[in-house]
């Protein structure tokens, strides 16, 4: 999970020189990025941002559709794009400009309904989730291991005092998660430390919650839950007994 902190580090230092108006800086940044982590969406697309600022509009088209490729519900890159591939074709003449109106909302619609379909499943995104949980939560010199994942049999007994909500971004600024979630995840991690005293690295094991929440009208998908590191509290198994995931190996 090093590697994954060290990509995050160069993807802030991207963001920094792209707001100081260095971009050819902030994009090798990002490919330093991309590199270290080739799956990373969303540093896919703030290269495309990159590339689209400094006028390599045909690369920028092509870094923004590997990051939709790689996250279907990344709206962002979706709309940087659909801007990038207009901005490409241009306005066209007048006559065409009701048909390509037309060739839009059947694009559009047709967008809508595959992310439909995507959220239906649920796909991996939880996996991402606990991905960026851990790069975020982790510091330099600790590494993260997944030692367990069990989906919870009984999500509607899920408490939001079972673990503290990991992140606040633009997905859940606007938008309070209703309890029950729909769906929960149990995972167990494992945290390595160096030793305070000099002496062997030190480990300790923590839950993390990764709940799924929807509002009445749009799914918002997965957020995490961190929960207690060792040693755990009484009430841990309890817990994880009434929501389903009493089958993770605590002991």
């Amino acid at each position: 999970m090093r590697r994954d902190a060290q990509a995050r580090h160069h993807l802030e230092r991207a963001y920094a020189h792209l707001d100081a108006g260095e971009p050819e800086d902030a994009l090798r940044e990002c490919d330093r990025a991309i590199a270290m982590a080739p799956a990373w969406a969303e540093a896919h697309n703030l290269r495309g941002v990159v590339l689209d600022e400094i006028g390599r509009l045909e690369q920028a088209i092509a870094a923004y559709a590997e990051a939709v490729r790689l996250d279907a519900g990344f709206e962002d890159a979706a709309e940087n794009l659909a801007e990038a591939r207009k901005e490409m074709c241009g306005p066209g003449p007048t006559w065409m400009r009701p048909l390509a109106f037309g060739a839009s909302l059947l694009a559009l619609i047709a967008l809508i309904v595959a992310f439909a379909r995507l959220e239906a499943r649920r796909g991996p995104n939880w996996r991402l989730e606990l991905e960026e949980y851990v790069v975020h939560s982790a510091s330099p010199s600790e590494t993260v291991a997944i030692q367990s994942v069990v989906e919870a049999k009984a999500p509607q007994n899920f408490r939001q005092e079972m673990g503290t909500a990991a992140r606040d971004d633009w997905r859940w600024g606007a938008i309070q998660p209703s309890f029950p979630p729909e769906a929960v995840r149990c995972v167990l991690l494992e945290r390595s430390r160096p030793s305070v005293t000099g002496g062997e690295r030190q480990s300790a094991r923590q839950v993390v919650f990764l709940a799924y929440h929807t509002d009445a009208l749009y799914r918002v998908g997965w957020l995490a839950y961190a929960g207690p590191e060792e040693p755990f509290p009484p009430d841990l198994a309890t817990n994880l007994a009434a929501i389903g995931c009493d089958a993770m190996p605590l002991r």
